[in-house]
Order: C-alpha cells, then structure tokens, then sequence
C-alpha cells in the first residue's frame, strides 16, 4: 500500500510539471497574419509578431512603445502552418498564434473561396476564436 501513495506521489509530480515552458523572448507572438496568392499552390504569408524584449524595455526598466515592439516577415509556403514553421526558423524563436487578432486575406483569395481558411483558424486550438477576418482589396502583389 505504502508503494502505490509513493507510486501516486510520484505521478503527480511529473504530470504537474511544464516541461516546455519557455521565456517570453523566446516567443514571437502573432498579432496578424496576412495572405496572398504567390503561385497555383503556394501563399505569401506575411506574419506580424510582437517582440516582448522590446516592449518590456529589455534590460532597461522603461517599457517599449510605438515604433519597434513589431516585426513582419513574409514567407512562401503552401499553408498557414507551413509558414508559421517557416518562420520560426528565421526569426529563431517560437512563434505563438494565441495572441493573433487579425487575419488578413486578398480579394484575390477571396474571390477564389476562403473555406481552406477559416477552416484552420476555427479548429485550431492555438488560435482564438474571436480573430478578426478581413479581406483587403488592395493587397496583390500581381
């Protein structure tokens, strides 16, 4: 008996603990996201992250404002994961997409159908359903 409360104990402690957990600069998190037709079957997904040394002041103890507490970084990919993946390898840092607010999509997309889209932000379990979906009618690059 004494063997399976120790057992018990044991369990719990290592199911508790957060094993990934990271620094908040080790984070981009997204704030917006835009997409755009490249080819056929690829996008330019341009991605809006916030950059919390920046805000934070970093080692300064004034916060950041305004200009420089966010980056964009356009990549080509055939999926919003892609280009989130993508991404996190030129920015080096994890990006999250749990602080997105805004998805932008191109007319030309739209036009096309956004069913592929909205489809990965409502299933998603990073990111939020209340994101704010707009269509930008000047956004082509063509």
């Amino acid at each position: 008996m004494k063997k399976i409360k120790i057992l018990i104990c044991l369990s719990v402690l290592f199911l508790a603990g957060d094993y990934d957990s990271r620094e908040p600069n080790e984070t981009a998190f997204v704030t917006a996201m835009g997409i755009d037709r490249a080819s056929d079957d690829t996008y330019n997904v341009t991605i809006q992250f916030a950059k919390p040394d920046s805000i934070s002041g970093g080692s300064s103890e004034e916060g950041g404002s305004g200009e420089g507490i966010t980056e964009n970084i356009t990549v080509e990919a055939p999926n919003i994961y892609s280009a989130v993946g993508l991404a996190d390898q030129v920015v080096s840092k994890n990006m999250s997409l749990s602080h997105m607010k805004l998805f932008v999509i191109s007319k030309e997309i739209a036009e096309t159908g956004i069913s592929e889209f909205i489809d990965t932000i409502s299933r998603s379990d990073e990111i939020r359903p209340n994101v704010y979906v707009t269509v930008c009618s000047g956004c082509s690059r063509d």
